[in-house]
């Protein structure tokens, strides 16, 4: 029986050659992947914040006497300008409901240069609220 050899060294040479394209190749998917994942994730915080802002603009609103300026008091207190990044808030009061819309900036998605993308939300002033809350 003939000792056994050892691999040549021109087989290790292309096994390394090969594990460094493939950990190239999934790397490249697995960062844009990663930044559009953190990205969604931001876009949904800075969503359910200013939702839940507006819900409070509204409820405000519909209490209010002077519906437009206590909804963007309320709205602003609980969205601050600048959070997260977002800029250009822009609130309206309009038939019965209160609409906030803003400008969310994106950080892995610029590299496919998309900047911000837009965010909005809306909500209706109930008085049956206001009927609740003053106990009729």
């Amino acid at each position: 029986m003939s000792p056994r050899r050892s691999p040549s060294p021109t087989r290790d040479a292309r096994q390394r050659g090969s594990t460094l394209i493939t950990f190239a190749f999934i790397l490249t998917v697995l960062v844009p992947v990663a930044g559009l994942a953190i990205d969604t994730l931001m876009l949904t915080i800075a969503k359910e914040r200013l939702t839940a802002a507006v819900h409070s603009a509204a409820n405000a609103a519909a209490r209010s006497t002077n519906p437009d300026s206590a909804a963007e008091r309320f709205c602003k207190a609980n969205f601050p300008d600048g959070y997260l990044g977002t800029k250009s808030l822009a609130i309206a009061v309009a038939n019965g409901k209160v609409t906030a819309r803003l400008q969310a900036p994106t950080y892995f998605m610029r590299m496919f240069r998309i900047e911000s993308i837009a965010v909005a939300a809306e909500s209706e002033m109930k008085p049956a609220t206001v009927a609740r809350a003053n106990g009729t």
